[in-house]
């Protein structure tokens, strides 16, 4: 690794990436280039490519699919944007509170019946997935949320609407295919890019299947 000072322009990139290949004598040995959407980790990447067919030697580039899918879920989960923030608020307001923190774990174990009292993890704002896990704990525990939000007042503001309260619920069942997909995807001891079109099979079955269960609903 080296630190690229700022701008971090493709045409900088490019000169780091020329660097450490030769250092590590494997210029020539590239097969594949993965990248994120970057305009400039796109362009570093040309650019090398272009550099190394002078030499008669060329590579595959190819866009991160984990990437491109928390792109697409982030625009897909849009439209639920507000009740989503109300949920990292309330989130936020437990985590915060050590007495709210209790009183979660104390309230959920009394009324919470048939509910297993989680910690529910924040989300990172760049990690779709981490919202996923956030919404998919909160879900599974509406009980122990309404018991607390009772308790405590300040909570209320964050209360869902009953139709806010059902599409974070549909939302999340129907995301936990594209969660499990991105965690194999995200894979570090194995190939990922042979698996990638057995994987987009999966996702498109997934909302074709959505699709018609909408349809005939």
């Amino acid at each position: 690794m080296c630190m690229l000072p700022h701008p971090h322009i493709g045409e900088d990139i490019v000169t780091q990436l020329k660097s450490i290949l030769a250092i590590f004598n494997i210029t020539t040995r590239i097969i594949c280039a993965t990248t994120d959407s970057g305009s400039n980790v796109v362009l570093a990447i040309r650019l090398l490519n272009m550099h190394l067919s002078m030499q008669n030697h060329r590579f595959y580039s190819r866009h991160c699919l984990a990437h491109v899918l928390h792109l697409v879920v982030m625009a897909g989960m849009a439209p639920i944007k507000v009740s989503i923030e109300k949920v990292r608020r309330f989130v936020k307001a437990i985590t915060s509170s050590s007495t709210i923190a209790q009183d979660f774990k104390k309230i959920g174990q009394s009324v919470g019946e048939g509910e297993v009292v989680r910690k529910i993890p924040q989300n990172i704002s760049t990690r779709w997935n981490s919202t996923y896990l956030m919404l998919s704990v909160y879900t599974s525990m509406p009980t122990t949320i309404a018991a607390v939000m009772r308790r405590h007042s300040n909570l209320a503001y964050y209360r869902l609407t009953q139709e806010e309260d059902s599409d974070l619920q549909a939302v999340t069942r129907f995301l936990q295919p594209f969660y499990e997909i991105t965690n194999i995807l995200s894979g570090s001891t194995y190939v990922t890019l042979g698996l990638s079109a057995l994987l987009m099979d999966d996702i498109i079955d997934v909302i074709t299947s959505y699709i018609q269960d909408s349809s005939s609903s």
